[in-house]
């Protein structure tokens, strides 16, 4: 037996067994209500994202993904910048957007940080700068703030939209698998991780 998706009640099917509710006329059409609404979501989605510029599509779809993945990769560890372990944490940017948008993905770029550290506090940089030097050595160090002076990069909005479906695996996989990693493990993912995103040139580590 199958389990209405409205009223949670057992039923047998009597027409599909892809049937969803059972036979009371208030959950099928509170049923057909649901889809309709869920159809019209599924439209209003698509022209949002018909009408977004490539750079609001990045800094509101894809960013917060790319940005998690950082932070999942920097599992178990403190705020970059503070070294608390405690509040709620972002995944902040070395190299600011604002100062160049081309490495604004570059996961190179992007760390654990707490939000207070990275909205309140200006992103805390000269103790960034630190926490990077006294986490990863100061030739990683050297490499990331070289990344403000990276070539622009144009990654158009059909570019990002394919990403979109790779990225928000990697992120899913990283979930499911939450593993405290050693500074090089993380240089390493991050770089693997670039890659088959396949925006930034390989580095040598």
């Amino acid at each position: 037996m199958k389990r209405c998706k409205i009223c949670k009640e057992r039923f047998t099917p009597t027409y599909s067994t892809l049937q969803a509710t059972c036979v009371s006329p208030k959950c099928v059409i509170e049923w057909s209500r649901v889809q309709q609404e869920k159809a019209w979501q599924k439209r209003k989605d698509k022209m949002k994202v018909e009408n977004m510029s490539s750079d609001k599509y990045r800094a509101d779809v894809i960013q917060p993904i790319i940005n998690e993945i950082a932070r999942l990769i920097d599992y178990g560890q403190p705020c970059i910048a503070s070294g608390r372990y405690t509040g709620k944490m972002a995944g902040g940017h070395f190299v600011s957007i604002g100062s160049n948008r081309s490495c604004s993905l570059n996961l190179h770029n992007i760390h654990i940080q707490s939000f207070e550290s990275n909205s309140f506090k200006s992103g805390d940089e000269s103790k960034y700068r630190l926490g990077l030097i006294q986490t990863y050595g100061q030739s990683y160090f050297d490499f990331i703030d070289s990344l403000r002076h990276l070539k622009g990069i144009d990654i158009g909005k059909d570019k990002l939209i394919e990403l979109k479906p790779l990225v928000s695996e990697i992120r899913n996989d990283l979930k499911r698998n939450p593993i405290k990693r050693t500074p090089s493990e993380r240089i390493e993912l991050r770089e693997d991780i670039n890659i088959k995103i396949g925006i930034y040139d390989a580095i040598k580590i």
